[in-house]
């Protein structure tokens, strides 16, 4: 139920996005004819409000869920469509037998010869003034292309937040942080045998001394290091069962880049979470 709950407000999104007058004529954006821009900012924009609705039910999102969700995705982006349809006005003047003024798109045509008109054809002015047409394929094209980018964008979105936030299957629920670690550290031997130390106790399974030694890491921490850790320590609140999600980044003068070979996780048993005072 709450899945199909979270698929129904993904469509319904859609239909809002493009039934909202300034949000409807910023869809459909393509940089250079080819990058699908807006069903990528679309897709993340979906996928990060789907995670953390299913973060606050307690939803886990397995493999068929992540499938069912992206789809939903997609299904939101062509249901922009039906909004725009029925929020679109067009000013009309000159033609016998209809007063001039604004007419509504869907007291002029069917849901059906509308689309069929977009999908046709569409018209870009360029730089400099210079205008630019797609026939009816390539128009049909393009709008596949932003599908399909929402659609990844917001599984690809989802899977990425999804690896920050682990879940207790024993209870069914999403874990609570108690605290975020962070050490910065000075590149060279010291720090390296500060990491190796870590991973030496978590190969031991021991909680309690994996929490106090990323206590007093984060306690030693240099502004100017060049090395940064990151620990985030969760627990289920019910059986007590945590878990360390962390991080290793390198500066690069300018900002901290991510050393992915470096990440890690480890699990408590349960009751044996520990808080941090």
């Amino acid at each position: 139920m709450k899945t199909i709950l979270i698929v129904a407000a993904t469509v319904l999104l859609g239909y809002s996005i493009g039934a909202t007058p300034g949000l409807n004529e910023n869809l459909h954006w393509n940089l250079w004819f080819v990058i699908p821009v807006s069903g990528l900012i679309l897709g993340m924009f979906i996928g990060w409000l789907q995670f953390f609705t299913a973060y606050a039910v307690n939803l886990r999102i397995g493999n068929s869920t992540a499938w069912l969700l992206a789809i939903a995705a997609a299904a939101a982006y062509l249901a922009t469509e039906a909004g725009i349809y029925n929020a679109m006005m067009i000013p009309i003047g000159g033609v016998d037998g209809m007063p001039d003024g604004e007419y509504a798109v869907s007291a002029l045509f069917t849901f059906q010869e509308y689309v069929s008109m977009t999908l046709s054809s569409t018209a870009y002015e360029g730089r400099g003034g210079v205008d630019y047409e797609y026939g009816g394929i390539a128009t049909k094209l393009t709008y596949a292309v932003d599908v399909l980018a929402c659609f990844a964008a917001a599984f690809m979105t989802r899977a990425a937040i999804a690896k920050k936030y682990p879940y207790c299957e024993r209870c069914g629920l999403y874990k609570k942080r108690d605290t975020k670690f962070e050490a910065k550290m000075p590149a060279g031997d010291a720090t390296a045998d500060a990491f190796d130390k870590l991973m030496g106790l978590m190969e031991q399974r021991n909680y309690s001394n994996v929490v106090s030694f990323l206590k007093d890491l984060s306690g030693r921490s240099a502004k100017d290091g060049d090395v940064m850790i990151t620990a985030d320590q969760r627990f289920c609140p019910t059986c007590k069962e945590a878990s360390i999600v962390g991080r290793v980044y390198k500066s690069n003068g300018k900002e901290w880049d991510e050393v992915d070979d470096l990440a890690f996780q480890f699990e408590s048993r349960p009751g044996e979470h520990v808080m941090i005072g």
